[in-house]
């Protein structure tokens, strides 16, 4: 993302599901560690989900905070007739 967008971590989860719980996306913990979208950095994200019977799995994402690059302003060109 660039600097200053808006991310919902939530999105970055495709699948949450648990053979006995089912769908579990909303049971998710995020611990979004240092993350600030207003900072240029290399953010990890640490996904947690434990389902009813205590099993759990943890998963890393990593989200990259960009720097927006500045266009370059070129010369207009003029052509004129003698």
């Amino acid at each position: 993302i660039m600097v200053g967008e808006d991310l919902d971590l939530k999105t970055l989860i495709i699948k949450a599901t648990d053979k006995e719980d089912g769908d579990l996306k909303d049971k998710v913990v995020i611990d979004k560690g240092k993350f600030d979208n207003n900072k240029v950095g290399i953010y990890e994200i640490i996904y947690k989900l434990t389902d009813s019977k205590g099993a759990s799995v943890t998963k890393k994402a990593i989200v990259k905070v960009k720097q927006p690059q500045m266009e370059l302003n070129e010369s207009p060109q003029l052509e004129v007739s003698d």
